[in-house]
């Protein structure tokens, strides 16, 4: 822009409405910025109540989810297997920072699961958090059980991340 061009809009809009809308521009691009940008907090709370590290949702069912240990992070929890198979994908399959990786059991929630070693069941009558309906399962034969009564496909660890890369990342790299 020439120095002419610039004398016109300094005279046609006035010093004090150009500076008006120089700040309220720089105030919508630090917004925009700021909504944009990961975040990778701690699991939030809620009057207590501890939040998934991925979704940001509170945790309320007990049967589904998972937590991981990274040698930066500390410990992160997941409200379902489907948001720690997507925080996997993000990390792009970085298992050096990865210590351990935990499923919980669909049958017994107590108890947590290697998550790399349990059996998953996709099945649309076992509603998990996120709505992918994935399930975890100490064993081929449980998971196998749980079918009979619930239908869907058994996958290993492998597959999830396979599913879950398709289903939430099909359109756009993570």
């Amino acid at each position: 822009m020439d120095a002419g061009a610039r004398v016109s809009i300094l005279i046609v809009l006035g010093p004090e409405r150009i500076r008006r809308r120089s700040a309220l521009l720089a105030l919508l691009a630090l917004l925009l910025g700021a909504s944009l940008s990961p975040r990778s907090a701690p699991a939030c709370e809620d009057q207590g109540r501890r939040c998934c590290d991925y979704c940001r949702m509170i945790l309320e069912d007990e049967r589904f989810g998972g937590d991981l240990a990274t040698a930066t992070s500390g410990m992160l929890i997941f409200d379902s297997t489907e948001c720690m198979a997507a925080f996997w994908i993000t990390q792009r399959g970085d298992t050096t920072r990865i210590r351990s990786m935990r499923s919980v059991d669909h049958d017994r929630p107590a108890r947590p699961l290697d998550a790399r070693r349990a059996w998953y069941l996709r099945s649309d009558s076992l509603s998990s958090p996120m709505g992918v309906n994935l399930s975890a399962y100490g064993s081929a034969a449980a998971a196998r059980a749980a079918r009979r009564i619930h239908g869907g496909e058994i996958l290993k660890w492998n597959q999830v991340v396979a599913f879950i890369l398709h289903r939430w990342y099909r359109d756009r790299r993570p």
